[in-house]
Formats: structure tokens, C-alpha cells, sequence
């Protein structure tokens, strides 16, 4: 074990210790290799000397704080390791057996196509034939063609999903043959949630960091008010860690490549070269419509908004820029009578998918990213508005006008005057009506789903963002996103016609069938032969 520095082992006073501290936390505060840091110095199991540095958000100004919580990145590793080991030492998970006993789907091939066997031991040593996306050289590697998220992408796929995407991708060597740095822990948390028959974060809060006392160590923050920005070394400044993210170098890159080109046109390659540096991506990228966007000055690129708004347009026949409503007499396509207006468009597709802002600029944040809420929260509202408008149908409030059933329905589950006629009627009114303004509503939202996803695929077709391969990656995964949401709703809405033809369904038949079988059936007659007695003549009146 190495021996501590000197002036530690002599026991330098706590006050002394403190000022030498201090002035090379500062010293490197005033170097700008640092942003901020929290400092802590324990001697004997006594705190000695403590201290809060810098800030935790450079750009925001925010400054650092003792309760700060940073990101732990790849030391989380050790930890859900740890509670691998944990489930080893209580007999639950055996190191050497093969994986696929728990995780049966996760079975990737070596290149040849041959099947390999990959154990725990061999996830926990990193010699499964795995890699890292990041390690690739070009955005054209198995792993990134595949859409395997690293996990600094903020792509935000479920570990199922990622680890369904790793599996499709050849091993790099046969297990227990080599070692490289991979995503075989990841594979690992998939493992442990299994066999602990809970979430990953459940399973290590109860194997590792509840029995240690570490409330603050997890995987989603108690209090994100408490997180501090993660920033990663670079010149003249660290940067933020999500500058990496979403492909943040790459439109560093492209910006840089562009400076570079209009550059070369008007002076010698040496200069050019320097002057592209020195532009630090303050002039840009070209971006919709061919201007200059994401650098100083200059629009944002906010790809999910700016690819639906092109994508809107051209579907309706207009410039790509065009913010304009469009009126309903005007209106000759589905998109317009979803939504009237490209901001319309856009606020429901950053709703669902969340936006990537990008931006270029030197004293500019790189990337913001703000998540989406994906379809079930706006079918449970669609499904309150058409309920509302359903119900005042059936008791009158409003006219059965073409306006008022067009807003009770969608375009392929339309609600008519038979309908609502029918539904009044009906002595089970309330819970019909319920369940008719459900499957409007998933229909209405399935509908959107889908033009959304049209939009995507016509708006990526604007030259400036065909020609930019980082924003067809990135429309790319938005609409694989939107694909898997549709997937699911697609199963919701046969779940629930299949569960509606069970026991009500069967209730309702059976009621039926004994009505339409009761229409048949007469009293009987309480005096035998009473007609046969009637047509007798009376007694002693025979001839």
C-alpha cells in the first residue's frame, strides 16, 4: 500500500493542512482545469478539513455547495458489481454459468455465426467480447449502425431495448479469449435485476448502498437541484460533459469543416486551417432552409422541432420556413387537420419525444436536452376531451352538427347520429359511453402518432438536413422512438378489444340469447281440454 505524503504522516495542523489545500484548489480554479469540487479530509476517522470550491454550474453561475451530488459515470461499475458479488455470496447467481439461463434473449454471435457462451465471471472481468460505441472510428461501426447507446448519447432507450440492439451485434472475440473495456456491465445490471427479480436501482439499493448507509448514492438524484454539472478536461476550459453527448463533437466537427471551406476560398491552406480553429464553431452549420444556424448570434438547431416544422411544410406543399397557420377552407391534407399550424405540429412532437438543442458557439451551453413524455400521458387527456364531448351529444347540450361529432371522434373511428341515438338507448349509457370515448381517444392519438412519423421521414429529406449525417442519426432514433411508442399502443389497443370480448362480452350474449329464447315460450292453459269442452253440445240435446 502506498505511504501517504509526508506532511500527512508528521500530522500537519488541520488549519495549516486547510490553507495549503485551499490555495491549490484555487490555483487550479484560476487555470481553469478545474470548475468545481468538494473537498473532504479525514485523519483517524475525524473530519479535518472540508471545503466547497467553484461552481457547480459554470454557465448558470451556481456556486458549488458541500450538499452537492456528482455523477459517479464508470466508478458505478464497482458498485453494480458489488451487487453481483452479493448475489454470488447468497447462493442466488453462479459466476461461471452461462448467462442465457436468466437473460434468454441475450444471446449474441461471434462473427463466423457461431453461438458463444458468455458467464458472469466474464461480464465482471470484461472478457465477454463486448465493446463500447465511443471506441468506434466512425458513426458507420456495427455498434452505432446497430443504435447501441454508450450511455452518453441521452438517447434515453430502455436497458432492454439496448441490450435487444447489443445482441444484434457480432462479438468482437470469443469469450474468455481477450480483454476490452465494454458494456458488459450493463449486461451484468440486466442480469442482476433477474435474478433479484426486481430493478436494477431496487436491487442495489438493497444488496449494496441501503446496508452502507448511502442514501445519496443511485441511479436517479433525490434532489436534482443538487447535481452538479459534469464537465470533462479540454482546452482553454473544461467542457460540459454533455457537449459529448448527442453527438456534440460532431457538430463541432462540422462547423469547424465548414469555417475550414469558406476559408480555403479565399486564402492559402495554412491560413485557412488557423482561421477555422480560431472560429471555435461561432459561425455555425448550414441548417433548414439554408441559413447558418447554432453558432454566435445565430438560432439554435433543435433537431425534433426544426426537421417536424420542414417536414410539416413540405407535406403541405410550402417553404420550409413557413410559420404561418394554414386555414381550414385551405386544408387538403391529414396534417393540417391534426394540427392547423407548424408551431401546433412541433408542440406535440417535443411533447412526446423531448428536444436536442445543439449549439456550436464558443461561450454558447452546447447541448440542452429536454425529455419527452411520450403518448400515454396525451391519451389519458384526448380520452377526457372526447368523453366530455361524447357525454353532451347523448344528453343533448349539443347538437348532433357535423363540427360537434367530428370532435367526439377521429378520423377512422368516427362518431355518428346512429351512434349517439343508440347510446341513449342504451340502460348501460355511462360505462359504453366510457369505454367508446377510450378507443376514440387512443385512435386519435395513434392517428398523430402516425402523421408525426411521416413528417419526420419528409422533413429529413430537406437537402440542408439530408446532407447533415449527425441529424439523420439523430431524426433516425427519434423515429425508431416513435416507432416503438405506436408498437405499444398498437398492443394496447388489441389488449383491450380482446379483454372486452371476454366476460362482459360473454354476459351481454348470454342476456340476449335468453330473451330472444323467452319470445317463444307460453302459458299454459290451468283447465285441461277447455276448447275441446266448449265445441261439445250439451247433454240430452242429442237427436
Amino acid at each position: 500500500m502506498t505511504n501517504p505524503p509526508l506532511f500527512l504522516r508528521q500530522g500537519v495542523p488541520p488549519a495549516h493542512l486547510g490553507t495549503r489545500i485551499q490555495s491549490t484548489i484555487q490555483q487550479a480554479l484560476d487555470d481553469q482545469r478545474l470548475v468545481g469540487a468538494v473537498i473532504l479530509v479525514a485523519r483517524d476517522g475525524e473530519l479535518i478539513h472540508q471545503q466547497a470550491a467553484g461552481f457547480a454550474d459554470r454557465e448558470s453561475a451556481r456556486p458549488m455547495t458541500l450538499e452537492a451530488v456528482f455523477r459517479l459515470a464508470s466508478v458505478s461499475k464497482p458498485i453494480v458489481s458489488a451487487a453481483a458479488l452479493a448475489l454470488v455470496a447468497q447462493g442466488r447467481l453462479d459466476l461461471d454459468a452461462g448467462i442465457e439461463r436468466w437473460l434468454p434473449d441475450f444471446q449474441p454471435r461471434l462473427a463466423d455465426g457461431r453461438s458463444a457462451r458468455i458467464t458472469a465471471r466474464q461480464l465482471l472481468s470484461h472478457t465477454a467480447g463486448l465493446g463500447y460505441r465511443f471506441f468506434e472510428a466512425d458513426a458507420a461501426g456495427p455498434y452505432a449502425w446497430a443504435g447501441v447507446s454508450d450511455g452518453m448519447d441521452a438517447s434515453g432507450i430502455s436497458l432492454e431495448e439496448n441490450l435487444r440492439r447489443l445482441a444484434s451485434v457480432p462479438l468482437l472475440y470469443e469469450p474468455g479469449t481477450a480483454w476490452g473495456y465494454s458494456l458488459a456491465t450493463d449486461v451484468l445490471g440486466a442480469l442482476i435485476a433477474r435474478v433479484h427479480g426486481t430493478p436494477l436501482d431496487e436491487a442495489v439499493c438493497q444488496l449494496v448502498t441501503g446496508p452502507l448507509g448511502m442514501v445519496d448514492t443511485g441511479f436517479v438524484a433525490r434532489d436534482p437541484q443538487r447535481v452538479a454539472t459534469a464537465y470533462v478536461n479540454d482546452a482553454p476550459q473544461p467542457h460540459r460533459l454533455a457537449d459529448m453527448a448527442g453527438g456534440q463533437m460532431g457538430w463541432n466537427q462540422i462547423a469547424e469543416g465548414m469555417a475550414l471551406r469558406q476559408a480555403v476560398a479565399s486564402t492559402d491552406a495554412v491560413s485557412a486551417i488557423e482561421q477555422a480553429e480560431t472560429s471555435r464553431g461561432n459561425d455555425g452549420v448550414p441548417w433548414v432552409g439554408g441559413n447558418n444556424a447554432d453558432g454566435a448570434g445565430q438560432s439554435a438547431i433543435r433537431v425534433v422541432g426544426d426537421v417536424t416544422r420542414a417536414g410539416y411544410n413540405l407535406v403541405n406543399g410550402r417553404g420550409v420556413s413557413d410559420s404561418s397557420a394554414i386555414a381550414t377552407a385551405s386544408c387538403t391534407t391529414l396534417s393540417c387537420q391534426a394540427w392547423s399550424s407548424p408551431q401546433q405540429a412541433v408542440e406535440w412532437a417535443t411533447r412526446v419525444l423531448g428536444e436536442q438543442e445543439q449549439r456550436t458557439c464558443e461561450a454558447c451551453t452546447k447541448t440542452q436536452t429536454v425529455p419527452g413524455v411520450g403518448l400515454t400521458p396525451l391519451i389519458q387527456e384526448e380520452y377526457e376531451t372526447k368523453l366530455t364531448a361524447l357525454q353532451e351529444l347523448i344528453n343533448g347540450s349539443r347538437t348532433t352538427s357535423f363540427d360537434n361529432l367530428r370532435e367526439a371522434g377521429s378520423a377512422s373511428l368516427p362518431i355518428t347520429r346512429g351512434v349517439v341515438e343508440a347510446l341513449r338507448d342504451e340502460p348501460d349509457q355511462d360505462v359504453l359511453a366510457r369505454r367508446l370515448a377510450s378507443e376514440v381517444a387512443l385512435a386519435s392519438v395513434l392517428e398523430k402518432a402516425l402523421l408525426l412519423q411521416r413528417t419526420l421521414l419528409t422533413g429529413k429529406k430537406e437537402p440542408n438536413v439530408a446532407a447533415n449525417s449527425l441529424a439523420v442519426e439523430a431524426v433516425n432514433q427519434e423515429s425508431d422512438t416513435l416507432d416503438r411508442e405506436i408498437l405499444n399502443l398498437k398492443t394496447e389497443l388489441e389488449l383491450r378489444r380482446t379483454l372486452a370480448n371476454n366476460s362482459p362480452m360473454s354476459i351481454i350474449q348470454r342476456h340476449g340469447a335468453r330473451a330472444a329464447g323467452s319470445r317463444g315460450v307460453y302459458e299454459g292453459d290451468p283447465v285441461p281440454d277447455r276448447l275441446d269442452r266448449l265445441q261439445r253440445p250439451p247433454a240430452g240435446n242429442n237427436p
